[in-house]
């Protein structure tokens, strides 16, 4: 659904994009608070049955030309490393250093590109956008499960060296495969066709079930760090982030309709993967770094109402 967003003015991105995903966040967030809940048996379906069919029925179905897509999904790898670097630097300077420097990286690298991200640039700019958070989804994710492993286990006695696997234990890259196959060979069966339709339906069930889990997590969230502590991290991913993406997709001349969602999806707030990370390949013996991120994570989402809505109206 395309927005009717009107210039200069926050009150159109406010209502036709960002209010929907926030109703719906907000729903998961109320009935997490009072009811208790697992969201693990939904995060699962959501990883290995949902959003495999999105990813597959998006890439099989999309009208974007390959070498665009291929540009788009080298553009995420590079404004990745540059926060990378940049968030390297901020700690040098700071003198943020062992697990909590891990925190401050991995908060800044990875924006919430799936339960958030997706459903807004779905709302924002349409198919394409939801095209292009895919692009985003999957070369984050190769990104998350290696580089973003290897950081999180930086001084810690835990092993990173074989979490690189799981890259190939998540079906949305089969998904991604058996689509490009199909693609090459010219054997997409076309959108009328029974399984298309059931592959269609299943995925289109992954946006307001991610925003369902996103409301979820969120309530769930430890919140112990004090404002001043997580002000660099989150300047890092409201204000940096934006400009850096919105540096590669003039870098790369990506097109005006791929460069609106790609921009967008660079300044979502922090994603909870990072956290989840710190929790299972971070030090043990110090939850300081998962309180920062779970304070991030939590400041930047809520203050990513402001910012994405005039984001998106600068981008209109």
């Amino acid at each position: 659904m395309a927005s009717s967003v009107v210039p200069g003015s926050l009150a159109g991105p406010l209502v036709s994009a960002v209010l929907p995903v926030l109703s719906i966040a907000g729903v998961g967030y109320a009935f997490a608070t009072y009811q208790d809940v697992d969201a693990e048996p939904l995060s699962v379906i959501s990883l290995y049955v949902l959003l495999p069919a999105l990813v597959f029925h998006s890439l099989a179905t999309t009208e974007i030309p390959t070498d665009v897509a291929v540009t788009a999904f080298l553009g995420v790898y590079g404004f990745v490393f540059v926060m990378l670097v940049v968030a390297e630097a901020v700690c040098y300077l700071f003198g943020v250093s062992g697990t909590m420097r891990n925190a401050l990286v991995l908060t800044a690298m990875f924006p919430n590109v799936g339960n958030y991200g997706l459903p807004l640039a779905d709302f924002a700019f349409g198919s394409i956008g939801r095209e292009i958070a895919v692009i985003f989804i999957i070369a984050q994710s190769t990104l998350m499960y290696s580089l973003g492993v290897f950081i999180a286990s930086r001084r810690s006695d835990r092993t990173w060296k074989g979490a690189f696997s799981r890259i190939f234990q998540l079906p949305v890259i089969y998904a991604v495969i058996v689509a490009l196959l199909l693609r090459a060979l010219g054997r997409v069966p076309s959108s009328g066709h029974a399984m298309m339709e059931a592959i269609a339906m299943t995925g289109n069930a992954t946006i307001p079930i991610m925003l369902l889990l996103l409301g979820m997590k969120l309530a769930g969230l430890r919140r112990g760090a004090s404002f001043g502590r997580i002000f660099q991290a989150s300047a890092l991913v409201l204000v940096v982030s934006p400009v850096v993406a919105l540096g590669f997709a003039l870098l790369l001349a990506l097109p005006a309709a791929v460069m609106r969602p790609f921009v967008l999806l660079g300044a979502m707030p922090t994603a909870i993967t990072p956290l989840l990370l710190l929790i299972e390949f971070g030090d043990p013996s110090s939850n300081h770094d998962v309180e920062y991120a779970s304070s991030v994570i939590f400041l930047t989402t809520i203050l990513s109402i402001g910012t994405l809505s005039l984001i998106i109206v600068l981008l209109s």
